[in-house]
């Protein structure tokens, strides 16, 4: 039998993994500096319907995206921020149509250390709890796109296989974030001023030729 290694983060009863044996509850960590839009953010609140939720996510997104493809961005960057909204909806907010999702975005230009101009998406909720398989699920993601990003797309993890987190409706596939980390450059959590999650995508520009 082979012995169980101490840190890994897909076996369920390691010790990496029972670092992290509860939820997390945001609105509790009062030590850590929360996420804040300042004036360089474009920020708008949203208030997604309980049903059909997908269509009007897919609204939001597309409006976004025509903006910032016109600026030499990605179109794929539609498909990380809807994954991105619709957790918020799905699992932060658990569908509730009276809590504000905020989504922001800047531009950032080019400079000497970075060539290429970004943009930054944020997407804000009023959830407050995280499950407790999801920091852990968020560094394997990371882990695995360390080491080879064109088998972590041929090979998306789902979140529900990796949790013990059981689907809600077959709907789920549990994929939404690992699209996210495929498709943006940098994915970043942070807690917010509400006690909620806030989820940051970053997007290189095209190259001139694509």
């Amino acid at each position: 039998m082979a012995p169980d290694e101490l840190a890994s983060l897909t076996n369920k009863h390691s010790p990496a993994r029972a670092a992290f044996s509860q939820d997390l509850h945001l609105p509790s960590l009062a030590h850590v500096d929360p996420f804040r839009f300042d004036p360089t953010w474009n920020v708008q609140d949203y208030h997604i319907p309980r049903k059909q939720y997908d269509h009007t996510i897919t609204e939001i997104v597309e409006r976004l995206g025509d903006e910032l493809t016109r600026e030499n961005f990605p179109p794929s960057l539609e498909t990380a921020v809807f994954e991105a909204v619709r957790n918020a909806h799905q699992h932060g907010h658990q569908g509730n149509p009276s809590k504000p999702i905020t989504i922001g975005y800047r531009i950032i230009p080019g400079t000497e250390e970075h060539p290429k101009k970004r943009a930054q998406i944020a997407v804000s909720d009023r959830g407050g709890t995280i499950h407790k398989d999801f920091l852990p699920y968020i560094l394997h993601l990371r882990q695995l796109l360390g080491k080879n990003k064109e088998e972590f797309l041929q090979t998306l993890e789902n979140f529900y296989f990796f949790s013990d987190k059981e689907k809600k409706t077959q709907k789920n596939w549990g994929l939404g974030t690992s699209l996210m980390h495929a498709y943006a450059q940098r994915v970043e959590y942070f807690a917010n001023e509400h006690g909620g999650l806030v989820v940051v995508l970053t997007f290189n520009e095209r190259r001139p030729d694509r």
